[in-house]
């Protein structure tokens, strides 16, 4: 009778983690017939100049981890998605994010609002005193930059910032890892929650790290609220007595934020979107070894590539596909450094506007330097065995932006999306993915 039981057991087990395995091969695909009559739907698959199994390496690592059943399983994995403004909005890399399962933790955080830009939606950062903004698209920042591209600054000693992170508990944290430095180095913030405790950097965890300008912060208990308090701590022994005091900061001393990462105990799949209004590889080239280090924290398996129509936002003459080239494997370089199994997407520019003349008499041509891009990117993808979505052909090619400016899809900008826009094309690259991820499996 034991036997038996045992035997319908293990069989139910078994069903079950087959049952697992089965349904995490593959993402849920919208059909394409959802899309509207302006999209090309014979452009909206990844394409591949070079290898077709070019994204092996990070399909692997993505089945490994959707089908363990393991519950603390050390795999992770993640996704830089970097460009410009169509990346810093947060609506397109927002739209991916939300589809990936098992969602791991948010990402990079970076409180735009204090130095007046605009965020991404599903994180909010308040903030007290006074902050002023430097950005990689500067020819000289005012700061040393990573990862996040820009750096607040502050030389209040009553300033704050309040993360508050939303979609209902979604993006609760455990430990947080500021990204900065202090000109003062007595001065080290500190954190203070929504249940009003105090918390002070780890010293051993921040030193693990191993990276200039870290502080890591262990939470009490999972939050998704907390507040930096530029105040630091100094401690002095005399007599074996330790002495804690707040020491603000004193006249001619800053502190610099280059960023926060919340995360937790999540298994799963973190997406981080690095993206700054205007910028273009070479402001991306200003980032100096920061970048390096502080994408160390979240070695991206697949790096999603969105920069280019800054670079190419001049006229034809002044564009040179094989200087925007060689900046792109400079960039990889640096990547490859971080993660040398890498793998790459490219998304080609969109089709865009040129702006001539002002007021009533303003007009657009389209942007003849988008083609130049799309082939460019498509040599690139060859060079590395990455993939292409072509966002220009699924447009429609040249000119095509007037189209989708009269389906609302785009602004009267030439250049950026609207709100839905955005969400359309999200959605299409995540499809795209998901369709290759499973036929790769299938296969």
């Amino acid at each position: 009778m034991k036997t038996r039981l045992l035997t319908i057991l293990l069989t139910i087990i078994l069903c079950s983690s087959t049952n697992l395995v089965e349904t995490a091969r593959t993402f849920a695909i919208s059909p394409s017939d959802d899309y509207p009559s302006v999209v090309v739907r014979k452009h909206t698959h990844l394409q591949f100049p070079g290898k077709n199994d070019g994204l092996r390496r990070f399909y692997d690592k993505l089945h490994a981890l959707r089908t363990d059943t393991m519950p603390f399983s050390s795999d992770e994995v993640n996704i830089l998605h970097i460009g410009g403004s169509h990346v810093q909005g947060g609506v397109l890399s927002n739209t991916i994010r939300m589809q990936l399962e098992p969602s791991g933790d948010r990402g990079i955080c970076f409180p735009f609002r204090a130095i007046n830009t605009n965020s991404p939606a599903n994180y909010r950062f308040d903030y007290t005193g006074l902050w002023k903004g430097s950005r990689n698209v500067a020819k000289q920042p005012d700061a040393e930059l990573g990862l996040a591209g820009a750096a607040a600054i502050t030389s209040d000693k009553d300033a704050t910032l309040t993360l508050r992170m939303r979609d209902e508990g979604k993006w609760n944290f455990s430990q947080l890892i500021v990204l900065g430095q202090s000109s003062d180095p007595t001065v080290i913030p500190y954190l203070t929650t929504q249940r009003g405790d105090t918390l002070w950097a780890d010293p051993i965890l921040s030193k693990v790290a191993d990276i200039d300008g870290i502080w890591v912060y262990q939470l009490l208990s999972p939050d998704s609220v907390v507040t930096l308090n530029v105040k630091g701590l100094t401690r002095t022994v005399k007599s074996n007595i330790q002495r804690q005091d707040y020491l603000p900061l004193e006249d001619g001393h800053f502190f610099i934020l280059r960023g926060m990462i919340p995360t937790s105990w999540r298994h799963g799949i973190t997406y981080v979107e690095a993206g700054i209004n205007g910028a273009s590889l070479e402001s991306w080239e200003r980032c100096n070894y920061h970048f390096e280090q502080e994408l160390s924290l979240l070695p991206p398996d697949l790096v999603i590539f969105g920069i280019g129509i800054n670079d190419a936002h001049v006229p034809y003459n002044e564009f040179n596909p094989e200087v925007f080239k060689e900046r792109y494997r400079q960039l990889i370089q640096r990547i490859r450094t971080v993660n040398p199994n890498c793998n790459f997407i490219w998304i080609t520019n969109n089709d865009s506007g040129m702006r001539h003349g002002r007021g009533r008499r303003r007009y657009y041509t389209p942007n003849q330097n988008g083609p130049r891009v799309q082939t460019a990117m498509k040599q690139l993808a060859e060079e590395y065995d990455g993939g292409v979505i072509d966002v220009f052909a699924l447009m429609g090619g040249l000119g095509s932006a007037e189209k989708w400016i009269r389906q609302d899809l785009m602004k009267r900008d030439h250049i950026h999306f609207t709100k839905e826009g955005y969400e359309l094309i999200g959605n299409i690259i995540y499809n795209a993915i998901a369709e290759d991820y499973a036929k790769y499996y299938d296969n």
